[in-house]
């Protein structure tokens, strides 16, 4: 169920992105050790994203643009 009525990957992709953007934002302000948080934050998230979605295209053959994306391509 998406928070946002017509987007379905608002939950899955959209919300957290906002999250690290809004990291992002704040490291200017606090410092190294925030930045690096930031950044640790950032990779975790991208990295599991690329897995899922490697393991969709492997196990339910979903090429499609929509999953696979232009990094893919």
């Amino acid at each position: 169920m998406s928070l946002l009525p017509g987007v379905l990957v608002a939950d899955r992709d959209g919300l957290p992105t906002l999250g690290i953007g809004v990291l992002g934002a704040m490291s200017g302000s606090f410092g190294p050790d925030f930045w690096l948080a930031a950044v640790v934050a950032f990779c975790i998230f991208y990295l599991g994203a690329a897995v899922g979605h490697v393991r969709e295209m492997v196990e339910d053959k979903n090429v499609s643009p929509g999953n696979a994306g232009v990094i893919f391509w």
